[in-house]
């Protein structure tokens, strides 16, 4: 559903998908939203008409998270079958990778566009090259399932959240550095994210 800020109302409810809808994200220049499902796709909206501009599904399982470069050209999308991908915006596929043995949950891109992170249900948080899909880092402390992953706006951390009841502050450039815990959370935590000037991280 598309919501207008400012009158609090339902502009839009997209129509497509043909099972559960598990992450949608705007295009840089707003113009277009992407929509991940249960139903294997990836679908583009034109966001001025609502109308279903393509979709594609080349993915064994689920798609459960995606995220557009910062250019807005292309996507990464993240699978059931522990792959990373990135398409182009006509649905071809610039390169797949499969670095996880489960469920990837989230996917971030750098602010500066020449990474992606992927957290999965393994435990496990890879940081890929953008380009050509190279494993750049590898974050393994986390032990539990990982549920969202999110650069701050510099790009020198990397938060992490899931099952583990804590957010674990990763310095990804420098091998094995994790600097930081916070929490204890009473149950899982599902989502991660820094504020404009990466000095605060909100999690739930």
């Amino acid at each position: 559903k598309l919501w207008d800020i400012d009158s609090r109302r339902e502009v839009e409810s997209l129509t497509g998908h043909t099972d559960t809808v598990y992450g949608v994200r705007f295009s840089p220049d707003g113009r277009m939203l992407a929509s991940c499902s249960a139903d294997k796709s990836i679908k583009l909206w034109d966001v001025a008409s609502r109308k279903e501009l393509t979709s594609f599904r080349e993915q064994e399982k689920t798609v459960y998270a995606l995220a557009f470069t910062g250019d807005g050209k292309s996507l990464v999308s993240g699978g059931g079958d522990g792959s990373v991908r990135r398409w182009d915006l006509k649905g071809n596929t610039v390169w797949s990778k499969k670095p996880h043995a489960d469920y990837v949950r989230s996917v971030a891109v750098s602010p500066d566009g020449t990474v992606v992170a992927s957290g999965s249900w393994d435990g496990t948080v890879k940081v890929l090259n953008i380009a050509s899909g190279e494993e750049k880092a590898t974050y393994q402390k986390y032990g539990k399932r990982v549920y969202s992953v999110a650069f701050s706006p510099n790009g020198r951390w990397l938060a992490i959240a899931g099952e583990n009841v804590a957010v674990h502050l990763w310095e990804w450039r420098k091998a094995g550095s994790h600097v930081q815990s916070f929490g204890q959370y009473a149950a899982w935590v599902s989502a991660v994210a820094f504020n404009p000037t990466g000095t605060r991280i909100v999690a739930s």
